[in-house]
C-alpha cells in the first residue's frame, strides 16, 4: 500500500509541474486532487493497520512537506530560469 501512495503522490507532483506549461488549471487541479488522495490513504488504510495513528499522521505531514516543497523548488528555479520565461 505503501508504494501505491507514493505513485499517486508522485503522480499529483507531476501534474501539478505539468500545470506550469498547461493552461485552464485542470492538470493542477488534479494534482491536488491525487495529493489529497495520498494523504487520505495514508490515514485510512487497512494495510497501514499495525502503524500507530502517530506514525500515519507522521506520513501524511511528510507527503504534504514533500509536496509543497518539490512544486515550490520546480516553480522557483526550474520552470522559470529553465526554460527562461518562455512557457510561463
Amino acid at each position: 500500500m505503501i508504494v501505491t501512495i507514493a505513485i499517486i503522490v508522485l503522480f499529483g507532483i507531476l501534474l501539478m509541474m505539468a500545470e506550469t506549461f498547461l493552461p485552464g488549471a485542470i492538470a493542477g487541479t488534479l494534482g491536488l486532487i491525487c495529493i489529497i488522495a495520498g494523504v487520505v490513504l495514508a490515514l485510512v488504510s487497512d494495510e497501514l493497520a499495525h502503524w500507530s495513528m502517530r506514525s500515519r499522521i507522521l506520513l501524511s505531514a511528510g507527503i504534504i512537506v514533500f509536496s509543497f516543497t518539490v512544486v515550490l523548488i520546480w516553480m522557483r528555479w526550474f520552470a522559470v530560469k529553465l526554460f527562461h520565461r518562455a512557457f510561463t
